[in-house]
């Protein structure tokens, strides 16, 4: 601001060259300024579920500065949120390749990754994770049990609780829908809707 003042002073002064100066310095600065506040703007719009105010101004950060990590990383997340996964795993794999040593990036793109069920590529990530960053390694390890072990555990009893309503009468395809629908993991609910489907094939044809 103080720019443009100096420069209205000196074009009344008529000191056009030192005018040009100032307004050219206030804009130099606005340009590498102003990234920052649309980036601030996004995560508060993305932490309020206003998902389109948050890609307006992740987009207008982008813009004004396509050099910053943090700015892919916060783009990924917003995509995440509105289901445009291959996008947010372009825009984190982005940020990763900018700054290599960020883990939270890598948190990222893991649950990026989930979230498209590669669980391959979640489990591989995260032994990368771990013998890179041994000094996060509770936090790997936590990642480890909330998204492998305990999802793996989860799918075991809605395969059991599955199979138990399938040997009953009471709307049974309904039940299976809404059990199927709690998984997330996309490989292994395709994986287990195929084998509800034998199991289903095999009660029908023993009746």
């Amino acid at each position: 601001e103080l720019y443009f003042i100096l420069s209205e002073l000196y074009f009344s002064k008529k000191d056009l060259s030192k005018s040009e100066y100032f307004i050219l310095k206030a804009f130099s600065i606005a340009d590498s300024v102003y990234p920052f506040f649309y980036q601030k703007l996004a995560t508060i719009y993305l932490a309020q579920a206003e998902y389109e105010k948050a890609l307006y101004f992740i987009n207008r950060a982008l813009k004004g500065n396509p050099n910053n990590p943090i700015f892919y990383s916060t783009h990924a997340q917003i995509l995440k949120e509105v289901y445009r996964l291959q996008e947010a795993l372009e825009q984190i794999d982005k940020a990763i390749e900018l700054q290599k040593d960020n883990i939270s990036f890598y948190h990222h793109k893991v649950l990026i990754l989930y979230e498209i069920g590669d669980i391959d590529s979640v489990e591989a990530l995260l032994d990368f994770m771990q013998n890179s960053f041994e000094k996060n390694g509770k936090l790997v390890s936590n990642l480890k049990k909330q998204l492998l072990v305990q999802d793996k555990v989860n799918q075991d009893e809605l395969l059991k609780e599955i199979k138990s309503t399938l040997s009953q009468d009471n709307k049974v395809v309904c039940r299976i829908i809404n059990l199927l629908n709690f998984i997330k993991d996309r490989r292994a609910k395709k994986d287990l809707t195929k084998r509800v489907a034998y199991h289903a094939l095999s009660v029908i044809q023993s009746d």
